[in-house]
C-alpha cells in the first residue's frame, strides 16, 4: 500500500469525533506512560516501545501528513 493511501486511512479513521477520542485514550494509556518500570524485563520494555512507536506514527501522520 502506498504512503498516500495509508495517510488517508489514518486521517479518515482518527479525524472524526470518535477517532479523536480514541487517539486521546491511546496517547494517555500508551504514549504518556513510562516505557520502563522497575522490575520489567528488556522484552517488556521493547514491547511498550513498539506500542508507543505505532501510536506516534499515527500522530505524526495526523499532524504532518
Amino acid at each position: 500500500m502506498e504512503q498516500e493511501a495509508v495517510h488517508k486511512l489514518i486521517v479518515g479513521t482518527f479525524n472524526t469525533d470518535l477517532g479523536k477520542k480514541l487517539m486521546e485514550h491511546l496517547k494517555k494509556k500508551i504514549v504518556d506512560r513510562p516505557s520502563y518500570v522497575k522490575g520489567m524485563t528488556i522484552d517488556e520494555v521493547a514491547f511498550r516501545e513498539g506500542q508507543k512507536d505505532v501510536i506516534m506514527q499515527f500522530m505524526k501522520e495526523l499532524n504532518n501528513g
